[in-house]
């Protein structure tokens, strides 16, 4: 379970007064995780989201993750779109969908923007 605070986190993931902003719950199977993840609704759209599944797939890949799904409804625009973002595959089965992010190209992500943010501090 990853979780995103306001302030410092503390000696865990819960510990501390600060209150939990994002959410992202992986159950391991083989080379698939399974994804639920929650990001309060004042920081939506504002990459909680993809950094949480980011770092999920930073954390899962020295296991052998090769996907991390997530199974939502059509209406979750949300996770759609994070989805589409992050380059998974969006796949749509009557009403409900399958978003299917590889760990790779995730991570790929990551590191592109970490080097990017270095870059633009110290221009």
């Amino acid at each position: 379970m990853l979780t995103a605070h306001d302030g410092p986190l503390g000696d865990g993931p819960f510990h501390g007064a600060e209150p939990v902003r994002g959410l992202a719950e992986l159950c391991v199977s083989g080379s698939t995780a399974e994804l639920g993840i929650s990001v309060d609704a004042a920081l939506r759209r504002r990459g909680v989201g993809t950094s949480l599944v980011r770092v999920a797939a930073d954390m899962l890949a020295p296991r052998g993750t090769r996907t991390i799904v997530a199974y939502t409804m059509a209406e979750n625009a949300g996770m759609i779109g994070l989805g589409r973002t992050s380059g998974a595959r969006i796949e749509n089965s009557m009403g409900d969908v399958e978003v299917v992010f590889d760990v790779e190209r995730l991570r790929r992500a990551r590191v592109a923007r970490a080097a990017t943010s270095t870059v633009a501090r110290t221009a």
